[in-house]
């Protein structure tokens, strides 16, 4: 009776196992390249992108040249999948990363959704939400894509959109008064 109980549960884990999906060798280690969350997240989801499909063209960004700090920017950019496949909305979004000093400061900026989901040679407009550092002076900020748990766009040979902006120390820039640019204070 032991037995046979010890074989079905050694037949169940192994049916088990079958319909596990698992990452090939090959999607783990692009994956590790790209950090260990990458790595983990690649597993989960299964399926590593071929580098053609990371392709993007900023046609528009409106970056303020002066912003105040700890402050959530809306900035207008156009972009365009100059890749080979569709980017999914719930799995895409546009980021950032803050520099100061030819030094990183930010890496991991607030998510951007995308409106819908972007088929290859298809466009998307929409306000990215940019968060401006909290200590004042002259920054470069780079808008970028990620593959959520798999992979920054950058990683993968896509072009960034970078512009240097100063974050001063009012309340509210003249790019916010004005109405080109919303932005709203945070705590």
């Amino acid at each position: 009776m032991v037995d046979d109980q010890i074989g079905w549960y050694a037949r169940v884990a192994l049916v088990v196992l079958m319909v596990m999906p698992v990452a090939t060798a090959d999607q783990t280690l692009r994956a590790a390249a790209d950090g260990p969350t990458a790595a983990v997240g690649a597993r989960a989801l299964g399926e590593v992108w071929p580098n053609e499909a990371y392709r993007v063209e900023w046609e528009e960004a409106h970056v303020p040249q002066e912003a105040a700090a700890n402050l959530m920017l809306a900035v207008p950019v156009t972009l365009r999948n100059g890749g080979n496949r569709v980017w999914p909305a719930s799995l895409v979004f546009i980021s950032y990363h803050w520099f100061r000093d030819d030094k990183l400061i930010v890496w991991d900026g607030v998510r951007t959704r995308l409106p819908r989901d972007v088929r290859a040679g298809s466009r998307a407009s929409l306000a990215v939400r940019v968060k401006t550092p909290a200590e004042p002076g002259a920054y470069v900020l780079q808008l970028t894509l990620v593959h959520e748990n798999v992979s920054w766009f950058e990683n993968k040979g896509a072009n960034t959109f970078s512009r240097p902006i100063v974050v001063g120390t009012t309340t509210a820039s003249v790019d916010c008064g004005n109405g080109s640019t919303s932005c709203t204070a945070t705590p």
